[in-house]
């Protein structure tokens, strides 16, 4: 999937580990596919490799800020009003041309709201 100096970058599959509950959550996005540009969580992960961590101490009313075009994963619909989430990149790679359109189709049909989308 990867290669050890990959960094991310426009069009590439991303594969994090995302924890809010002790538990590990999978969460795959293509970089850089909305209309109007980066999401706040995409800029932050800008140009870091695999192995990067992170820490946000956020309030569930801010994930859709956060994520923006990207559908805020599910299982962070149900996090407390006020929660810290981690997350690790763990794959960069190439992303099929199939999965691009899929992801550019559901970035655009996403309303103002898309936990539970």
């Amino acid at each position: 999937m990867h290669r050890g100096d990959e960094t991310i970058g426009y069009l590439k599959k991303v594969n994090l580990l995302m924890q809010w509950d002790g538990a590990r959550h999978p969460y795959d996005f293509i970089f850089g596919i909305g209309i109007d540009g980066l999401s706040p969580f995409e800029f932050d992960l800008a140009g870091k490799g695999v192995g990067h961590e992170s820490v946000y101490t956020l309030k569930r009313a801010e994930l859709n800020r956060l994520f923006q075009h990207l559908i805020p994963p599910l299982f962070l619909c149900d996090t407390p009003e006020a929660f810290t989430l981690k997350i690790r990149v763990v794959g960069i790679g190439q992303a099929d041309p199939r999965e691009v359109i899929k992801a550019m189709a559901e970035a655009s049909s996403c309303g103002s709201d898309c936990c539970g989308h």
